[in-house]
């Protein structure tokens, strides 16, 4: 009967909600990229796996600015520290040169696309913060 079939139906719907949130989410990624006229551009990538946050900086064919395909240098950028709207990552480009970037975001969850403020530190020189505009890839 109709009864008898809801009645067999509904422990499956109250299971639902349980077993969605068992999917494991997959890696996302976002880019951004910046001109930097004649000088190689600068790619930026975000990437959170599982609450995790990591990231690649990139320098990028001065010819094709925004183009991750033509990289020329690609590094780890490690986490130092990371607040809810702020992450300090360290990045090696070589043996002697490292460089600290400041991600500053407006809101604490990303969506597709947002943006974020960059600040450069170089020893004890520190840049004027840059607007980057994030695009999720993943």
């Amino acid at each position: 009967t109709c009864r008898h079939k809801m009645r067999r139906l509904i422990p499956i719907l109250a299971l639902l909600p349980v077993l969605l949130s068992c999917q494991k989410v997959g890696t996302r990624i976002w880019r951004a990229s910046g001109d930097n006229g004649d000088k190689p551009g600068i790619g930026l990538e975000l990437r959170m796996d599982a609450k995790e946050i990591s990231g690649f900086a990139f320098l990028l064919d001065p010819d094709s600015p925004h183009d991750f395909s033509h990289t020329g240098l690609r590094r780890a950028m490690t986490v130092i520290s990371q607040s809810p709207n702020e992450i300090s990552f360290r990045i090696a480009w070589n043996e002697t040169s490292t460089e600290t970037l400041v991600f500053r975001f407006e809101k604490a969850d990303w969506p597709d696309s947002f943006e974020a403020t960059v600040i450069s530190i170089r020893g004890t020189e520190t840049s004027p913060p840059r607007l980057f505009t994030f695009k999720r890839l993943q």
